[in-house]
């Protein structure tokens, strides 16, 4: 159809945008004057811009490269293969063939002539000469790195390589860029949008089948180093994204993860969001998060000296905690403190997180006065304004000489203590003299997060500090916090009463004030009293129960008609007469209370009282159906309520 002055002048502008958009992503436009159908002759103009003269032919690919000006002096530890020419290019062609055909047999679908003809669409190629279904490479000694065209398809392989399996895997990287830009590019909808928005998936995902697909794995992929886990996952600069080629191989190999049924439901997946993608895929086909596989991921890189991490020469995590408080790489934050002193009992730090998928690790050492010292009992505790869970935890490993292990870390107690976060605020755990502790912080939200961490040395107490008890009767004592072995004494001995293993106490036969001592078995400098008065139990007259209201019924020691102690079952009933509440008392004080519904009668709130100020000390809530709702408890009167988890496991609110 003819088109007006103006609207032709548009049309040539938006496809000059177009042309110039394409030019800036394959790295510049490529003419080609003659070619021939399989390349039986040399072409007669190489790719432009170059001063190649002498090609390469391989079943799917030509090799461009300069032979009269190829460096005599490769890198140091250069393979002798880099030395000549012809046989280094005749190298590359059958690798890239190799990476080639592999695919292909995988079940990748491979680049086709149509699609060739496609990126090659804007050469100038008279309608005449038919195409060549090769894919042109140039070996550059100028190129800083490999790439492969976004739009020509076009390969250029850099040539400082240090063996010829690095080879291997780089031609293998770029061959797989080729079948990925096939199922991207579509000229008319510029649909290789697509391809530049998942840049760092098909970087990663490149660089893990150039190792693992193509050749069965040839351990070249990109390792991660002290500053990956800074950065977020879906990070673009040539050095992350080809490192999360290892973050697939975990996946991969140690979840379960099916590669290419994963590859091909990411190009199925209609967003550019490959995040978003990997939280539904994973949570789908693994049951477990991404945020899941992201700290095992993290975890196994950092603490399994397996792992292909940067330091991974070296078993120990010296170097990643850098004792004056200067880190080596950029996981640890530079005013981290690292030493909790002998005669210091409290630090902190605050972890600094980015959003989007990183991860911080944050070490310390606890000195103590003796070497041979018993552990240090430390709380460890996230403060003040604390993130939302499960976005942001923090998990607490203690490594014995600072060594990593080969193997899992999470299921070896020996290392991995617990997680802390908004759901569970405190850890508690001893420390010894040959022990470090390390806190890995992740944060899988989308916006930045900071979280503070306080550890504290727990100071040994007993609870109730204070108690009174009839004259043969007990009480029972304990040490919050406390996880190391302690013993328990009366200080008076067998006059004052007995005290077992757990801090049952009972009292002996003749009253007065005693008192409950606790040590700490491995330090017996650290000792706790508790004072206990003991006296005669008072003798009434009467044990009865009597309706004295309405609306309340009382059991207990009553002289005549006045009630001298409750002893027993307290009821309350409404205007109605029917129970809604009742006490449980002994000697005096209220042990038990319970909440009814007045309607149908059933058991709905439950609590104990402890102590001598009778205190709620433990509450269970039922539904209308009997089933407990929720259990709580404190340990002291002002502290703070725990709540009981499924796992059975009591969390601070």
């Amino acid at each position: 159809m003819k088109q007006s002055p103006s609207s032709v002048a548009k049309s040539i502008a938006f496809i000059a945008a177009v042309l110039f958009f394409m030019v800036q992503l394959s790295g510049g436009v490529t003419a080609v004057e003659d070619e021939n159908i399989r390349g039986a002759n040399p072409p007669v103009n190489p790719p432009a811009g170059s001063d190649l003269s002498s090609m390469e032919e391989s079943a799917h690919f030509r090799v461009f490269y300069d032979k009269n000006q190829w460096p005599t002096v490769g890198p140091n530890n250069a393979p002798k293969e880099l030395q000549d020419p012809v046989k280094f290019a005749k190298e590359v062609g059958t690798y890239l063939d190799h990476a080639w055909d592999e695919y292909h047999k995988n079940g990748y679908p491979r680049p086709h002539e149509e699609e060739c003809k496609a990126w090659d669409s804007i050469r100038t190629v008279p309608s005449s000469i038919p195409y060549p279904p090769r894919i042109d490479v140039t070996i550059d000694p100028r190129a800083i790195e490999s790439e492969t065209g976004t739009l020509s398809g076009k390969i250029t392989l850099k040539f400082d390589y240090e063996s010829m399996d690095q080879v291997r895997h780089d031609a293998a990287h770029e061959a797989f860029h080729t079948f990925q830009q096939s199922l991207f590019y579509t000229l008319s909808s510029l649909a290789q949008q697509g391809y530049v928005a998942r840049h760092w998936w098909m970087e990663a995902t490149a660089d893990y089948a150039g190792d693992k697909v193509a050749w069965g794995g040839l351990g070249t992929m990109a390792k991660p180093n002290l500053d990956y886990f800074k950065a977020p996952l879906n990070t673009t600069d040539n050095v992350h994204d080809y490192a999360t080629s290892r973050f697939i191989d975990y996946l991969v190999s140690q979840k379960g993860v099916d590669f290419k049924v994963m590859w091909d439901a990411s190009i199925a997946n209609s967003s550019d969001n490959m995040v978003a993608f990997l939280e539904t895929y994973l949570l789908n086909t693994t049951s477990n998060t991404l945020h899941d596989h992201y700290k095992g991921f993290a975890e196994y890189m950092l603490f399994d000296g397996s792992s292909p991490l940067e330091i991974h020469k070296a078993s120990s995590l010296a170097g990643v905690v850098a004792r004056n408080g200067k880190p080596v790489g950029g996981v640890v934050e530079e005013d981290a403190p690292p030493i909790l002193a002998a005669d210091k009992t409290e630090i902190s730090y605050v972890f600094n997180l980015t959003g989007g998928y990183t991860a911080k690790l944050w070490g310390f050492k606890a000195l103590n006065k003796n070497p041979k010292s018993p552990p240090r009992e430390l709380k460890i505790e996230a403060v003040g304004s604390i993130p939302k869970a499960p976005d942001v935890e923090a998990n607490v490993y203690v490594l014995k000489n600072n060594e990593r292990l080969k193997g899992g870390v999470v299921t070896n107690p020996d290392i991995f203590k617990g997680t802390i976060s908004s759901i569970r605020k405190t850890l508690s755990l001893g420390v010894a003299p040959d022990e470090e502790v390390y806190i890995l912080a992740v944060n899988a939200g989308a916006s930045d997060q900071n979280l503070t961490v306080k550890v504290a040395e727990v100071a040994l107490t007993i609870n109730p500090p204070t108690a009174s008890v009839n004259v043969g009767k007990n009480a029972n004592f304990n040490t919050p916090g406390v996880t190391e072995k302690v013993l328990w004494t009366v200080q008076e001995g067998a006059a004052g009463g007995t005290v077992g293993d757990g801090g049952a106490y009972t009292a002996p036969d003749k009253a007065g004030t005693y008192h409950v001592i606790v040590t700490l078995e491995n330090d017996r400098t650290k000792t706790a009293a508790a004072t206990v008065t003991v006296t005669e139990e008072v003798t009434n007259d009467e044990l009865r129960t009597v309706r004295i209201s309405d609306s309340e019924e009382v059991t207990g020691y009553f002289q005549g008609d006045k009630l001298v102690k409750r002893h027993g079952i307290t009821k309350r009933f409404d205007g109605e007469g029917k129970k809604f509440e009742e006490d449980e008392y002994q000697d005096g004080k209220k042990v038990r209370s319970r909440g009814y519904n007045a309607e149908k009668g059933n058991l709905m709130v439950e609590s104990v009282w402890c102590g001598d100020d009778e205190f709620e000390c433990q509450r269970t809530e039922y539904s209308w159906d009997g089933k407990v709702d929720f259990e709580k408890r404190r340990l002291a009167k002002d502290s703070n309520w725990q709540m009981k988890v499924s796992t059975g496991e009591w969390i601070d609110q």
